[in-house]
């Protein structure tokens, strides 16, 4: 009984007022809401009480702990625990496993994707480079639990023939890292480590071409403070640092005076020693590739947000363009395609044919959105897809190519017949109804899909 007593008497001294966890913790209910007796007051005393009472970090801390070394499960369904104090996040587990492998029409479209938004960046005068972050378990999946077996394809593998096939400048780091025999990522963190970081970043400004410090010859310290985002989430007060590499060299650029870390959604310096300007596209791994990078170029751009606009490489006028993705999110750039303008294109129409496909078009800034489904009887796995449009009554046959895209079901799933097409405000004449014709191309032909009268939402509004 004083056991069981322990949690709530000891919140007159000691209440848990902090948590590690990403969500706001919660509030003492009001016992009269709006001048009436609160019907909830009981639950939010109970909702409070979970949150608040006594030890409450060391408890958590403790089973998680527990779980993991003795019983090597985990106290939270997003991290998998392996062996010899491995932790993975589940994220992963897909592509480690070989399963919910995109369909050949998504793989098809990151890659055609990719080579839109290259186009563009090589028109700009600038040099285009992909790149993906391999999950921690493609790497070294020889600690991942018994349970969990791996598969035979992954996304990233059944990926690569397709950048090929459409010329993406695409440097792969699963090959770098999987050359070396040392650990080059963190055993609970599921990034690489700093010199996993610079092993990166090598591969990168070689790819580019581009003369730079190697750190070959620069002396690192070891030290045991590190602790990662898997063993933050799963430990929370009992997490143990483990050892990362810090690289003895002097920081030559500055950041911009609104950006204090390197974790924000903008990232911007200035080197006065540096030579050319970079635009890297990036997700977290970036935060650990940013110092090195910085420390080379005379003005660095690293963006997390989604979807990429490239009407920064107009703004910033970068030499070098990087989009660099995690292996586990590939998908993202057909899940949110980037905003640019669809390139021009000429191309014969086709045999129109009465379908399924749906066109919608809306005014977002200084763009119009044309965008929906392509009927997927007329839509092959290597299929384009291009728009004309035109003020009603004004005939025309300029086309414009779309991205291709993820669209989401009612039901959670994803089809892969969605398209995406960014125009200009001033591309189009100004007018309250357009006519709309969308054709697919590929190697069999080309069909007329939809053709229609369509008229302009302004946010939900005809």
């Amino acid at each position: 009984m004083m056991i069981l007593w322990t949690p709530l008497i000891g919140m007159l001294v000691n209440p848990t007022t902090e948590t590690t966890e990403n969500r706001e913790m919660a509030e003492f209910p009001k016992l009269l809401k709006k001048n009436r007796l609160n019907e909830q007051f009981l639950i939010g005393i109970g909702k409070y009480f979970e949150d608040h009472f006594a030890f409450r970090p060391e408890m958590v801390g403790a089973n998680a702990v527990a779980r993991s070394r003795i019983f090597l499960t985990s106290a939270t369904e997003q991290i998998v625990v392996g062996t010899d104090g491995w932790l993975y996040f589940k994220g992963t587990l897909d592509d480690y496993q070989g399963v919910n492998i995109l369909s050949d029409r998504a793989l098809y479209m990151i890659a055609h994707n990719l080579s839109l938004m290259q186009g563009l960046v090589e028109s700009s005068g600038a040099k285009f480079f992909y790149t993906v972050a391999p999950n921690k378990n493609t790497l070294y999946g020889e600690h991942m639990p018994y349970y969990c077996k791996a598969g035979s394809v992954s996304n990233l593998e059944k990926l690569r023939p397709y950048l090929d096939s459409e010329g993406v400048h695409y440097v792969d780091l699963v090959n770098a890292f999987q050359m070396r025999d040392e650990i080059l990522y963190l055993k609970r963190d599921s990034h690489w480590n700093n010199k996993g970081a610079v092993l990166a970043y090598h591969s990168l400004l070689n790819a580019m071409g581009k003369e730079h410090e190697t750190y070959q010859e620069i002396p690192y310290e070891i030290r045991q403070d590190y602790i990662g985002d898997l063993n933050r989430m799963l430990y929370s007060v009992k997490a143990e640092p483990e050892q990362n590499q810090y690289y003895q060299v002097i920081q030559n650029y500055q950041l911009a005076a609104d950006a204090d870390n390197v974790e924000g959604d903008w990232t911007i310096a200035a080197n006065e020693e540096g030579q050319d300007r970079i635009l890297m596209y990036r997700d977290s791994f970036g935060n650990t590739l940013f110092p090195f990078i910085a420390n080379e170029f005379a003005e660095t751009y690293f963006t997390k947000l989604e979807p990429y606009s490239l009407n920064q490489v107009f703004r910033y006028r970068p030499d070098y363009v990087v989009v660099e993705r995690v292996e586990r999110r590939i998908a993202s750039v057909i899940e949110k395609p980037p905003i640019m303008q669809g390139p021009a294109a000429v191309v014969e129409k086709g045999e129109e044919s009465e379908t399924q496909s749906t066109v919608q078009m809306e005014k977002s800034g200084s763009y119009y959105v044309i965008s929906g489904e392509i009927d997927p009887e007329y839509l092959g796995d290597h299929a384009k897809i291009y728009v004309s449009i035109v003020p009603s009554g004004a005939g025309g046959t300029q086309f414009y190519e779309a991205f291709g895209m993820l669209t989401e079901k009612e039901n959670g799933e994803y089809c892969d017949n969605g398209y995406r097409l960014y125009l200009y405000e001033q591309t189009l004449e100004e007018s309250d109804a357009y006519e709309v014709q969308l054709m697919t191309v590929d190697e069999n032909g080309s069909h007329t899909v939809a053709n229609k009268k369509i008229t302009v939402q302004y946010g939900g509004e005809k």
